[in-house]
């Protein structure tokens, strides 16, 4: 009787400590970082106005590409902030654009 009673405690406590592990990881609060998500915008050369343009959908078909001038025909933009309409020759050292697939230089709107 002594024996059934020492194996009965033993498993009494064992299910309460598995109880009580249990528990407590149900109420341990899990800290989530939000994944960046970065919007790819696609841009063609307009050789006359000298500026990209964005566009419209993506990826951009190069058949309109005409060889004029050295900007890379197409390119894309990969970026967390928003992207503009247009980007000016001047302001291109200000973003990192990237050339598009096999986009040689010309212009995409003419």
């Amino acid at each position: 009787m002594n024996k059934i009673s020492s194996n009965i405690k033993k498993i009494a406590l064992s299910l309460l400590v598995v109880g009580l592990a249990i528990g407590f990881s149900a109420f341990q609060s899990t800290v989530t970082t939000p994944s960046a998500k970065f919007a790819i915008s696609y841009y063609g050369w307009n050789e006359d106005l000298q500026q990209y343009q964005k566009l419209p959908g993506a990826p951009p078909n190069l058949n309109p590409c005409e060889e004029v001038g050295v900007q890379k025909c197409a390119v894309y933009l990969d970026s967390e902030a928003a992207s503009p309409e247009i980007i000016p020759v001047a302001d291109l050292g200000d973003y990192t654009l990237t050339p598009y697939s096999t986009s040689g230089t010309g212009s995409y709107f003419n």
